[in-house]
């Protein structure tokens, strides 16, 4: 794979995508509580699509204390 393709989203990848560049930066803790009760999504589900869309390249992550503060790439 070439390094400037990306690697197409799921479905719920791409809700909380849409929650992290509409926010612009957020934590982890932020976006489980609106995908929480808006798409049905336990805080395991959206900490594990975070991590797997900072793999794919989608968002980056800083740590901040004792979480991680995730922004478009």
């Amino acid at each position: 794979m070439l390094s400037n393709e990306r690697i197409p989203l799921t479905a719920g990848e791409l809700q909380v995508m849409k929650i992290v560049c509409r926010r612009h930066a957020c934590t982890g803790r932020s976006v489980s509580r609106e995908a929480g009760p808006r798409h049905a999504m336990a805080p395991g589900t959206v900490e594990t699509h975070l991590r797997r869309l900072v793999e794919k390249g989608h968002l980056t992550t800083r740590r901040v204390g004792r979480g991680f503060v995730y922004a478009p790439s």
